[in-house]
């Protein structure tokens, strides 16, 4: 008895591992299925997101390509407007190129010779730059040049009415060469110019140096006020006068009989002083040869408050030719 128990549980043992066997052979197949269509699904969703990746990379690069192509076009267009600048800013150097030249290329046909003196009006505070096209020259210091802002002896570094005033003269036919003789002075009041002052010596240096040519002085034009226009009171306005016969009386026994022409001039900043403007106008005098010049307070096309604009140039110069074509 006791051996045949030995024997039944053997055989229960050997059945159950039979069973365990099978189930384990019918199983894993399927598990393996299983995972590999897991597998395999995974690779094509990682192939797939791969070829996206690859399709956005590729996107990328090629927006990338075209930003680029875009920027280069870009700053193709930058390198060739920059030198186009580059080249109209030559063009523009080019043409403000001042030359010297002889005295026998000024001294031809009908010369107008043109003492220019007073404060920055009459120097190089006008905004813009001007090269005159036609027979125009700047005497300075012995030597002649062509006419180019900022003219040669005078004070300030930008542009000046008489370089475009001497083209409309020449090309109105007043004259064949215009020769400007520049020394007025930025800021400069009545008195530095009066004979005892400590301008007065330019004026009488600059018909000094022109007379070792042979030259002699044909017109003056005197811009000059606003200095002494702070004051507005008509005591101011005498003295201003007085100061200025001084001076005219000084030039006069230095031997120059040209006519002086006088501006009005005491704008600044808004404001106008009308005794200076008066005793301006009241300076004229046509037996004397003081012609009346512009009126430059009535232009208010000013860049910074005081100085000229280029319209306000532009202007300016009319309206000395006018007025010289009117005296001449």
């Amino acid at each position: 008895m006791k051996n045949n128990k030995i024997i039944f549980i053997i055989i229960g043992i050997a059945i159950s591992i039979v069973i365990i066997l099978v189930i384990f052979l019918l199983i894993i197949p399927t598990q393996y299925s299983k995972q590999e269509s897991l597998t395999t699904e995974k690779e094509t969703v990682t192939k797939e997101t791969n070829e996206n990746l690859i399709e956005e990379t590729t996107s990328k690069e090629s927006k990338e390509e075209t930003v680029k192509e875009t920027e280069t076009s870009k700053d193709t267009k930058a390198v060739e407007e920059t030198q186009a600048t580059t080249a109209e800013e030559q063009k523009l150097e080019n043409k403000l190129v001042r030359k010297e030249v002889s005295f026998n290329e000024v001294n031809q046909g009908r010369l107008m010779i043109v003492l220019t003196f007073g404060q920055s009006q009459a120097a190089n505070y006008g905004e813009t730059k001007y090269s005159s096209k036609e027979n125009v020259y700047n005497y300075y210091n012995g030597k002649f040049y062509t006419a180019v802002d900022p003219l040669l002896g005078t004070t300030g570094k930008r542009g000046s009415v008489w370089t475009r005033l001497g083209d409309k003269i020449i090309e109105q036919g007043l004259y064949d060469n215009v020769l400007f003789v520049p020394i007025a002075v930025g800021a400069s009041g009545i008195e530095s110019w009066s004979p005892d002052g400590n301008l007065y010596h330019w004026i009488t240096d600059a018909i000094d140096g022109l007379r070792k040519y042979k030259l002699e002085i044909t017109h003056m034009f005197w811009s000059q006020g606003s200095y002494d226009s702070w004051q507005h009171t008509p005591e101011a306005a005498e003295e201003y006068k007085a100061e200025f016969m001084e001076m005219v009386d000084g030039i006069r026994k230095y031997g120059v009989t040209a006519p002086i022409y006088v501006s009005i001039e005491t704008y600044s900043y808004g404001n106008s002083d009308p005794y200076i403007q008066q005793a301006q106008r009241h300076l004229v005098n046509i037996d004397a040869k003081i012609y009346p010049g512009p009126n430059n307070d009535e232009i208010k096309e000013r860049w910074d408050g005081v100085h000229f604009s280029n319209k306000g140039l532009d202007k300016l110069a009319n309206l000395w030719f006018e007025i010289i074509k009117e005296y001449n």
